[in-house]
Order: structure tokens, then sequence, then C-alpha cells
């Protein structure tokens, strides 16, 4: 989806103050932001609703998500990320392989000028492998993301349950499979 910088600065705005009571703001240095809560990143790069699916026990896997606005002029690219207290990180995508959804690796997610990038479940995501600790809803994750042109940004990912996303309930619109 393309938008312009006008209508992508209205969004961004939009979702600050839509989830403004849901936690912390960091800039890149580290600084608390008023009025951006929820929202991390610098100049050029925004981090805007970052978080993570619980993990019931240790070396679990899990995934990142979020969604990541540029502002600016330039594309950038999330080259990669860290995160302490867990195995491996990757970026990764979902494909249909036939009727079968499948994980793929890929090296980069490009963030193109005025637009704004969905991590979300069955899309993009950041891939947590090998989680030491079981995360419960309400816990946190610190992740450092690293673009190619904003350097390394810093954030705090709230953890939230296994069955959705904030703000939805568990989706009716699949079948659970019974043992």
């Amino acid at each position: 989806m393309k938008i312009t910088t006008r209508a992508f600065t209205a969004l961004l705005l939009i979702s600050v103050a839509a989830f403004a009571d849901a936690g912390g703001s960091h800039e890149a240095g580290g600084s608390h932001e008023a009025g951006h809560r929820n929202s991390h990143g610098t100049p050029g790069i925004r981090i805007v609703q970052p978080w993570v699916r619980a993990v019931p026990s240790s070396g679990g896997n899990t995934g990142a998500y979020m969604q990541i606005g540029n502002p600016g002029e330039t594309p950038d690219r999330l080259l990669a990320a860290r995160v302490p207290g867990v195995r491996a990180v990757e970026l990764h995508t979902h494909e249909m392989d036939g009727e079968m959804a499948r994980m793929r690796r890929i090296p980069e997610i490009v963030i193109p000028p005025g637009e704004i990038v969905e991590l979300a479940p069955r899309g993009l995501h950041v891939m947590l492998m090998g989680v030491e600790r079981a995360l419960h809803e309400g816990d946190t994750v610190k992740m450092i993301l690293l673009f190619e042109h904003a350097g390394e940004i810093e954030i705090t990912a709230p953890v939230h349950p296994i069955t959705g996303a904030p703000g939805q309930g568990h989706r009716r619109d699949h079948q659970h499979r019974s043992n």
C-alpha cells in the first residue's frame, strides 16, 4: 500500500493516540517522549504498537510484530534484530505452498518512504527462536532493531496472549483439531 507523507503522518498520529495508554515510549537514544507512548524510533523510522506473542515454556519460539513507518523520503531496510535471552532471531515471511502456509527466512524487510509496513501474524514478522524463559501476558521484551540507515532502535514490546494481537479476541474463523 502506498500512501502520501501527509496521510502517513495522520495515520501515525492516530495510531499513537489510539494506543497511548498501552505502554512506554523510547526514542533511539532512550529518552521518554510524552504523547507518543507505544511508539519508538528515530526521525526517519517509527515503530508503532510492537508486541510479542506469549510463549508458555522456555525453549519455545514466538513472533514479534509491529508497524514500521517511514515518513522520510528514502527507503530504509530492517536488516536484523537482537533480543537478549533468545538463541536466534530471524526476519520471516509466510508463503503459500499449495494449501499450506510456510514460514521462510528473508534477508531484509524494505520500508519504503511514506509508507507503513505491518509485521503481523501470518505475514512479515521477527521470529524469536529458543526463548530462554516463558513469556506471559504482561511481560515485556527488549529488542534492538537494526536498520540500514536509521541504525539501531531499541524498543520494548509487551507480551500478549497466544490467541491474538492486541485488541483482538480469539479468532473464530478457523477450526481446532481435537486429539
